[in-house]
C-alpha cells in the first residue's frame, strides 16, 4: 500500500552506440502501479559499454502477500542506423507486510511485593499489523524482579497471544518501579526480527 522508488541501471553491451531508448515496467496483475506517468522512462542514448539509471515512482497496491512479485522491463531501442530492437528482462520485487502490535489487558497481581514473593505478570499481545507475527518472545527484565523469559510463538493477522508469566521479587526498592520493562521480540516472514518495549511498575 505504500509507495517506493525503483531504480533500474540499463547496461549496453553493443559495439556501438544505441539511442532512443524507450524503458518500459509492468505486472501481469497490476500488483505495482506507477505513480507518475504510464510506467515508461526514456533515455536518448548509451554508449558502448555504458551504464545508465532509471527511476520510476511506484505504490504497491494494498491487499499485496508476503512474497516475491514478478516485474517485466521492456527496453524499446534503435542502433546507430535506426533499425529497432527490443530487449525484454524479469526482475522480481519483494513485498513485505508492515508489522505492529499492542499490549491490552497487563495484569501485575498485588500491589506490592515482598522479596522473594512471586510476581504474577499477565497480558494479551495484539497483531495489528498487516502479516503474522512470528516466535514472539516476551522478556521481563528490571531492577527489583528476576529476568524471565516466555515464549508466545506465532500471532496471526487480526489476532491476539496470551502472555502469562511468573518472576519473583529480588531486591528492595521503594515506591514504584518503571525500570522493568517488557520487551517483546517478534519475526515477519523474511526472519527480520523486530522488538518493542513497555515499562511496568512493580512496587
Amino acid at each position: 500500500g505504500k509507495e517506493f522508488t525503483l531504480k533500474l541501471t540499463i547496461q549496453s553491451y553493443a559495439a556501438k552506440q544505441v539511442k532512443n531508448l524507450k524503458v518500459t515496467v509492468s505486472t501481469e496483475n497490476g500488483d505495482f502501479i506507477p505513480v507518475e506517468g504510464a510506467g515508461s522512462a526514456y533515455i536518448e542514448s548509451i554508449a558502448a559499454d555504458e551504464a545508465k539509471q532509471v527511476s520510476f515512482k511506484m505504490k504497491a497496491n494494498d491487499g499485496l502477500e508476503e512474497k516475491s512479485y514478478k516485474m517485466s522491463v521492456v527496453t524499446d531501442y534503435e542502433n546507430a542506423n535506426g533499425y529497432e530492437y527490443r530487449a525484454e528482462d524479469v526482475i522480481f520485487l519483494p513485498v513485505s507486510l508492515e508489522q505492529r502490535l499492542s499490549v491490552t489487558d497487563l495484569f501485575i497481581d498485588g500491589e506490592s511485593c515482598v522479596v522473594g514473593d512471586t510476581v504474577e505478570i499477565s497480558a494479551s499481545i495484539n497483531n495489528m499489523g498487516e502479516g503474522n507475527l512470528y516466535n514472539v518472545i516476551a522478556k521481563i527484565e528490571g531492577d527489583n524482579i528476576v529476568e524471565t523469559t516466555s515464549y508466545v510463538g506465532t500471532i496471526e493477522r487480526g489476532k491476539s497471544g496470551s502472555l502469562d508469566v511468573l518472576t519473583k521479587a529480588d531486591v528492595v526498592t521503594e515506591g514504584y518501579h518503571t525500570q522493568n520493562t517488557l520487551i517483546l521480540q517478534y519475526e515477519n516472514k523474511a526472519g527480520e526480527v523486530f522488538t518493542q518495549d513497555m515499562l511496568l511498575q512493580v512496587q
